[in-house]
């Protein structure tokens, strides 16, 4: 499995027009991307998605105890790591 080493930065600029606004520190490295807080692993940045049973906003706090080196998120956390704030967290 390769893996994609990005700052939190750099995260944000493909964000492109969804991003909003970042919150924290960017240098933070990123070596992944998850969406289920029980498979991602230390280092991954995890995206907070809105379902239709669940809203990947409420697992946030559970996914930065797991080692997430950043959110990406709809709404502002403060969760104690870099949040990426964009629009829509699916796209």
């Amino acid at each position: 499995m390769t893996t994609i080493e990005s700052t939190v930065g750099r995260l944000a600029e493909a964000c492109g027009e969804l991003l909003l606004e970042v919150r924290g520190p960017t240098e933070q490295v990123v070596t992944g991307l998850a969406y289920d807080s029980r498979r991602m692993t230390a280092g991954d940045a995890f995206v907070c998605v809105v379902g239709l049973r669940t809203d990947g906003h409420e697992h946030a706090r559970a996914a930065v105890k797991g080692g997430a080196a950043a959110l990406v998120t709809e709404r502002v956390l403060e969760a104690g790591v870099p949040e990426i704030v964009v629009s829509s967290s699916r796209r």
